[in-house]
C-alpha cells in the first residue's frame, strides 16, 4: 500500500511536468532548425535533422517514459473495466509517442505508423475514461468534457481544412491536437492522482 501510494504521486508529478517537458524539447528543437515552418512542415521533421533531432527525438521518448508512468499511476486508482482499458490504452499511447523518437522520420514507414498511433489513442483513452466516468456518475461534467475532448482531437485532424487556409504541413493540427490531450492529462493529474 505505501509503495502504491508513493508511485501515485510520482504518477500525479509526471501528469504536470510531462507537458511542459515535452513542448520545452520541441521548442528547443525549433530554436535549432531555422528552416522549420509552422505552415510547411510536420514537427516529425524536427527529428530528422541535425541538431534539432536530439533534441525532438530524445524529448519524445523520455516523454513517452514519463506518460507511462502516468498510465500506470491511473491504472492503479481506476476501478472496472472501462476505467482500466483507459489507462492501458494511454499506456499503450506513451509506448507510441517513445516510438515516434526511437523510429524518426529517416527510420520509413514505421514512422508513419508509430505516430498515427499516438494521435489515434489519446482520444480513444480520452472517450473510455469520459465513459467511466459517466457510467459511475462521478463528474459528470468532466466525463463529457473528456468525450467531447476527444472528438476534438479527431476533428482538428479530419474536419479542418487547413490546405484551404495556405498550410501543408501538419505540425498545427499535431501541435494543437496534442495540446488537448496535454490539458486533458494535466487535469486528471490535478484532480484524480491525489494521495
Amino acid at each position: 500500500m505505501v509503495f502504491r501510494d508513493l508511485f501515485i504521486k510520482v504518477a500525479r508529478v509526471c501528469g504536470f511536468i510531462t507537458p511542459l517537458f515535452s513542448y520545452g524539447m520541441i521548442f528547443l528543437a525549433i530554436m535549432n532548425a531555422p528552416w522549420f515552418s509552422w505552415y510547411k512542415n510536420a514537427l516529425s521533421d524536427l527529428g530528422a535533422r541535425s541538431p534539432s533531432d536530439l533534441y525532438f527525438n530524445s524529448g519524445l521518448i523520455l516523454a513517452g517514459f514519463l506518460e507511462a508512468l502516468f498510465s500506470i499511476g491511473l491504472f492503479l486508482i481506476l476501478r472496472g473495466v472501462i476505467g482500466r482499458a483507459s489507462a492501458t490504452v494511454l499506456f499503450v499511447d506513451s509506448i507510441a509517442l517513445m516510438c515516434i523518437g526511437i523510429f524518426p522520420e529517416t527510420a520509413g514507414r514505421i514512422h508513419f505508423y508509430v505516430s498515427v498511433a499516438f494521435f489515434l489513442l489519446y482520444p480513444i483513452a480520452s472517450i473510455l475514461f469520459g465513459v467511466h466516468l459517466l457510467s459511475h456518475g462521478r463528474d459528470r461534467l468532466f466525463g463529457v468534457l473528456s468525450v467531447f475532448m476527444a472528438f476534438l482531437c479527431l476533428a482538428i485532424w479530419f474536419l479542418v481544412p487547413w490546405r484551404s487556409m495556405g498550410i501543408t504541413g501538419v505540425a498545427i493540427p499535431e501541435f494543437i491536437s496534442s495540446l488537448v490531450g496535454c490539458i486533458w492529462m494535466i487535469y486528471i493529474a490535478y484532480k484524480y492522482l491525489k494521495r
